[in-house]
C-alpha cells in the first residue's frame, strides 16, 4: 500500500449497504462496518495502517491505486445488477404502480396481501376485531412474479377471491429492477434482419412488408384488414420472449390486440395463446421459434421481436422420447418441441412411469402448454407400486403396475421457490419460524435437519422485511450470530464477515455470553447465554422442487 496514510476508494455519497454501486458498476456486498455516515466527507478511503473504511472530503488530496482486467483474459460473465430493492405498500383500494427506468425491469422479491400489522392502512375503528385479525392471502407471490416480472412498469392489483372479508388489507411488495434479462432485439429495429426476410399476405402500395421496422419512418399497410398477416424470418431459431408493436396510421374502432403465430420452419403453424394488444408485451410463456407472424385487426403496423440466442442448458428431443430412451439417471433437462399431445402415452399422475412419452407427461402435470413447448427439468423418483390415471390438460394418462427396480420421474417446478407454504419467501431465500424451545446449538441442529441453516442477517432490506416474523413471536427468536471463540467477537456461523448489526441499547455488553438472539417485542439483537431456551428461524436458498410433491408417492 506504500507509505500513504489512506488511499481513495471508487465509491462516493451513493455507498449504502443495500443498493449502492462502486464506481464500475458493481454492487456492495461488502461493505466495512467501519465505513460510518457522511458527516465526514462524500467520498471513501481505506487507511492503510488498520484497513478501515473512512469518510473524507472529496478535495483532499490522497494516493490512489487502478484496477484493471489482465490483458488476453477471457472476461467472466457479470452477475445481473439490481438498483437496490424497491418498497411498496398499498391500501387494497389504491391504485399503486411498481416502476422500474427504461433500462431495466421489475423482479418481484416478496409479495403479501392481507393483514399482519395494526398501524397499516386502518378502516373505521382501528380496535375492532376484523382491524386485529391477522389475515395472509395465499399466491400473492406468484401473482405478482406473474403479473409484473420483465416490465418496467406494473399496477398493483388485487390477488383473486377474499378469504378473508371484514379485515381492512393491504399490499406489501419488495422488488428489484434488475437489467433486462433475454429481452434483446432480434435485429428487426437494428437493421440485422434483411428487407427480404419480410413477406405479408397482401400488402398497399408503399407500404411494404419491410417497411414495418419499429423505429423506422415507413409502415406496413395491408391492402384488406380482415385475415392479414406480416411475418419475419429471424435467420435462425431464437428463443421470444416478447414483442414490441406500433400503430402507424389513426383507423377509428379498430380493436388493438392481434394474434400472434409462431414456426420453426416456415411451414407449420402455430398460435400463441397470449393474445397481445398494441405497445410492448412480454409473453408469459416464451416459444423458441425461427418465424414469427402478426395478424392485426387495423392498418398500419410497425414491430419488433425481442429475445436472445436459446441457452445450452437443455437438448431437443422428439415427442415420443422416454426416460427409458433417454437413460434417465438422477435429474435431465431437456426441450420439448410443439404439439406432442398428438400421440402421446403416459402412465400416471404427477410421477410417471419410465415408459411414459416425456413430453406429453410434461403437458399432462401442468410444466408446459402442448402449443408451445418448452423446457422441463425430470427428477429421477423411486419405484412406484402403481400408477394412477387421470385426465389433465387434455391428455388422458393410463393405470400402470409398477416394477421393483424400474424407476419413475417427476418434473421439477422451473420457478425456483421455497419447499412448502410453510416457507416464507424473500430475495432468492426461504425462511420459517419455528417457536418451539431450543438451546442455541440445539437450533442450528433443527435447521440442519431441515436442510437449512440457523437464519443470518446481511442487509436493511432483509432485517426490516424479517421484523414481521420476528415480532409476532411468541418469544425471542435465535439467530445464527455468535462469538465461538472469544467472548464479544461475533461473527455468523459461515463466516462471513458481519457487514450489519442490529443491536439493542447497552448491546453488546461485557458479559461472557456468546450467543445471540432477537427480541420479541422490538426484533433487536441481545445477547444471551447459548444455554437458553428460546425460538428459533430457519434459512435456505429458494431451490427447484419437484410439482406436487407431497402427492401420494405410493400410487401417483
Amino acid at each position: 500500500m506504500g507509505d500513504d496514510a489512506s488511499l481513495w476508494l471508487g465509491a462516493n455519497a451513493s455507498i449504502e449497504g443495500d443498493g449502492g454501486k462502486w464506481a464500475d458498476g458493481s454492487p456492495f456486498s461488502y461493505l466495512h462496518s467501519s465505513a460510518g455516515d457522511a458527516n465526514g466527507g462524500k467520498c471513501l478511503s481505506l487507511l492503510t495502517g488498520s484497513s478501515d473504511w473512512e469518510r473524507d472530503k472529496c478535495d483532499n488530496m490522497k494516493g490512489y491505486v487502478c484496477k484493471k482486467r489482465g490483458k488476453g483474459k477471457t472476461a467472466k460473465p457479470q452477475l445481473l445488477l439490481h438498483d437496490g430493492y424497491k418498497e411498496e405498500i398499498s391500501c387494497q383500494d389504491d391504485l399503486r404502480f411498481l416502476k422500474c427506468s427504461d433500462e431495466s425491469v421489475i423482479r418481484v422479491q416478496s409479495a403479501f396481501h392481507g393483514r399482519r400489522r395494526s398501524g397499516v392502512c386502518p378502516s373505521g375503528d382501528v380496535t375492532s376485531q376484523a382491524e386485529v385479525d391477522r389475515c395472509s392471502m395465499k399466491g400473492a407471490l406468484s401473482h405478482f412474479r406473474a403479473l409484473c416480472d420483465k416490465y418496467q412498469h406494473c399496477p398493483i392489483q388485487p390477488t383473486g377471491t377474499d378469504p378473508c372479508p371484514g379485515v381492512s388489507k393491504y399490499h406489501h411488495i419488495i422488488y428489484s429492477c434488475e437489467q433486462k434479462v433475454c429481452l434483446d432485439s432480434l435485429g428487426i429495429a437494428g437493421g440485422t434482419i434483411p428487407d427480404a426476410s419480410f413477406s405479408a399476405s397482401s400488402s398497399a402500395i408503399n407500404g411494404e412488408p419491410h417497411k414495418a421496422r419499429l423505429g423506422g419512418s415507413g409502415c406496413w399497410i395491408p391492402s384488406k384488414i380482415l385475415g392479414s398477416w406480416i411475418q419475419v424470418n429471424l435467420g435462425q431459431r431464437f428463443k421470444v420472449t416478447g414483442i414490441v408493436t406500433q400503430r402507424c396510421m389513426y383507423q377509428e374502432y379498430s380493436s388493438s390486440k392481434f394474434e400472434l403465430q409462431f414456426s420453426i420452419d416456415g411451414k407449420t403453424w402455430y398460435r400463441h395463446p397470449e393474445r397481445p394488444v398494441v405497445g410492448t408485451h412480454m409473453l408469459t410463456r416464451f416459444v423458441f421459434a425461427q418465424y414469427v407472424r402478426l395478424l392485426p385487426r387495423f392498418y398500419g403496423l410497425r414491430f419488433d421481436i425481442l429475445g436472445c440466442t436459446p441457452d445450452d442448458t437443455s437438448h431437443d428431443i422428439l415427442c415420443n422420447s422416454t426416460a427409458t430412451s433417454l437413460g434417465l439417471d438422477g435429474s435431465m433437462t431437456v426441450r420439448c418441441p410443439l404439439d406432442c399431445a398428438q400421440t402421446y402415452t403416459v402412465y400416471g399422475t404427477h410421477i410417471y412411469k419410465q415408459e411414459s412419452n416425456i413430453c406429453a407427461a410434461a403437458i399432462h402435470s401442468g410444466v408446459i402448454e402442448n402449443a408451445i413447448g418448452g423446457i422441463v427439468t425430470l427428477l429421477k423418483r423411486k419405484p412406484q407400486k402403481a400408477y394412477k390415471s387421470s385426465a389433465r390438460n387434455g391428455i388422458t394418462s393410463s393405470d400402470g403396475d409398477g416394477l421393483a427396480r424400474s424407476p419413475s420421474y417427476t418434473f421439477v417446478d422451473q420457478e425456483p421457490r421455497c419447499l412448502g407454504p410453510e416457507w416464507e419467501e424473500f430475495a432468492d431465500f426461504c425462511y420459517k419460524r419455528l417457536d418451539d424451545q431450543k438451546t442455541w446449538y440445539g437450533a442450528r441442529q433443527a435447521c440442519c435437519r431441515l436442510n437449512a441453516s440457523l437464519v443470518s442477517i446481511r442487509s436493511k432490506v432483509e432485517r426490516d422485511w424479517m421484523q414481521d416474523l420476528l415480532t409476532s413471536a411468541p418469544g425471542d427468536t435465535w439467530i445464527e450470530l455468535n462469538a465461538p471463540v472469544v467472548p464479544g467477537e461475533f461473527a455468523w456461523s459461515d463466516h462471513q464477515k458481519v457487514t450489519l448489526t442490529n443491536w439493542a441499547p447497552e448491546e453488546p455488553g461485557d458479559r461472557l455470553e456468546n450467543c445471540v438472539a432477537a427480541l420479541r417485542q422490538s426484533g433487536k439483537w441481545k445477547m444471551m447465554s447459548c444455554a437458553q431456551l428460546n425460538g428459533y428461524m430457519c434459512k435456505m436458498p429458494t431451490e427447484r422442487y419437484a410439482l406436487d410433491k407431497g402427492a401420494n408417492t405410493s400410487g401417483e
